[in-house]
C-alpha cells in the first residue's frame, strides 16, 4: 500500500499557501496554492467541492470524527507500472 500525505502551510494573506505531497515519507512535490488567510478571516472562508482535506481543515478545523476506508487502487496501478517496466 503506498501512504500519501498532503501537508497544506497557510504563509497568510499577502502569500501564496504552499501543498506539500509526500509519498511514503519522502517530499514529491510543492505546489503553491491561492492567497492565504488571516486568522480572522478563515470564520468566512468557505469551502468548495474539490478542495483538498488539508483546504478543508484550515479553513473548518479539524472534524470531529473520521471514518477511514482502506483504497489498493493506487498501489495496484504502482505496481501494473512496475511490471510494465521489466
Amino acid at each position: 500500500m503506498i501512504n500519501i500525505e498532503e501537508w497544506l502551510y497557510n504563509m497568510g494573506s499577502s502569500r501564496f499557501m504552499r501543498t506539500l505531497v509526500f509519498r511514503d515519507g519522502t517530499l514529491m512535490s510543492i505546489t503553491l496554492g491561492n492567497y492565504g488567510f488571516d486568522k480572522g478571516s478563515l470564520r468566512k472562508a468557505s469551502v468548495e467541492k474539490g478542495d483538498s482535506r488539508a483546504i478543508v481543515t484550515l479553513k473548518y478545523g479539524n472534524p470531529v470524527a473520521v471514518e477511514k476506508h482502506q483504497n489498493n487502487k493506487l498501489a495496484h496501478i504502482e505496481d501494473v507500472k512496475e511490471r510494465g517496466k521489466k
